[in-house]
């Protein structure tokens, strides 16, 4: 079969799909949306076929079908074959997340760049510091409240 029939026969194919995609979209779900997306997959797949594109593509198709058909498989060819399909997986996975909207990722940003002493509040010899006195670096090392505090804080960010 010449790549040229084999371009017309699969245009035909993804018109049909398209249309009948089109088609079920409307009468299942009355959606304009996939109505349209249905309706692109056939002017898409007609469009390749009117320019040659898909002709192309079908010889793309068989020069690889003919390169994998002859080619022995070594270390290096298992290693990139691995490294393609973990990129298949991580696409697949990824697609499979739940998509954060504009609200979402506004509400990210803004705690992400928040300041760190707006978010954790002000406790033991800092904030009950009296006024004559400055609650710097200095200020209440002797207090045990404030000792457990900074460990405490040391331990969550994995300073031991």
């Amino acid at each position: 079969m010449s790549p040229t029939t084999l371009a017309l026969i699969v245009a035909i194919v993804l018109v049909l799909v398209g249309l009948l995609v089109a088609f079920l979209g409307w009468r299942r779900r009355r959606s304009m949306r996939t109505v349209l997306r249905g309706l692109s997959l056939g002017l898409l797949s007609a469009g390749l076929w009117v320019t040659g594109i898909l002709s192309l593509l079908a010889d793309a198709a068989r020069g690889i079908w003919h390169w994998v058909r002859d080619q022995h498989l070594d270390t290096r060819m298992w290693t990139g074959i691995g490294i393609a399909a973990a990129g298949v997986v991580v696409f697949l996975i990824s697609s499979a997340l739940e998509p954060v909207g504009r609200a979402e990722g506004r509400r990210r940003r803004e705690a992400l760049l928040a300041p760190q002493s707006a978010q954790q509040p002000v406790t033991g010899a800092a904030a009950t510091a009296p006024s004559g006195q400055a609650a710097g670096p200095g200020a209440g090392l002797d207090d045990p409240d404030e000792d457990a505090e900074i460990t405490a804080i040391l331990k969550n960010h994995g300073i031991h």
